[in-house]
């Protein structure tokens, strides 16, 4: 059911089966604490697309397969404006959570706010650009094979739509402080 509802979402994967091993005890690949089983379950599914197929140019670009797959866990797991709200809310005074940005947080918070800021960033482009418009940019960037640069994303959703989400990515991506609550800034 996970892997029909992600070919919806992300259209047909390019190789014919695919899964996830999951063992338990010691050497568990998955750490269970990290979030709700089927969670992070369909987190590392969508890394067959989003980390597998369109992968990263330099280490930088990981807000292209973590944030996007933690988004696609988002879909599943809850309400993603919920979600939204819960981050960008919650956290609005604490600002080590804001920073470093997310398009070069350098290699000490490289797998820090990609998980929480990442999928909150998506959830705001998603509303900036549209459903229509927003989902038919995931699947198509989603087809991509090879590595892909965070540029290209941004270039790739910014052509998806008549939008000029230049403003948007830099608050999102390239801040350091909390967006500020705008609808340019996809904050209904």
């Amino acid at each position: 059911a996970l892997d029909a509802f992600l070919r919806e979402l992300l259209a047909p994967y390019a190789a014919e089966d695919g899964g996830t091993l999951v063992i338990e005890g010691d050497d568990a690949v998955f750490d269970d604490q990290a979030a709700t089983p089927v969670a992070l379950l369909f987190h590392e599914l969508a890394h067959m697309w989003l980390g597998d197929t369109v992968t990263l140019t330099e280490w930088n670009d990981i807000f292209n397969n973590e944030a996007l797959a933690s988004y696609a866990a988002w879909l599943t797991a809850d309400d993603p404006a919920r979600n939204f709200s819960v981050v960008y809310r919650g956290m609005a005074e604490q600002q080590e959570f804001w920073a470093p940005s997310l398009s070069n947080p350098g290699a000490d918070h490289l797998f820090e706010r990609v998980y929480d800021r990442g999928p909150t960033a998506v959830q705001a482009v998603r509303v900036r650009m549209g459903d229509e418009a927003f989902f038919s940019m995931l699947k198509a960037w989603a087809q991509q094979s090879g590595s892909r640069s965070l540029e290209q994303f941004r270039q790739h959703a910014d052509a998806a739509t008549p939008e000029d989400l230049t403003g948007f990515f830099t608050a999102w991506l390239d801040g350091t402080t909390r967006p500020e609550a705008t609808k340019d800034n996809g904050v209904a």
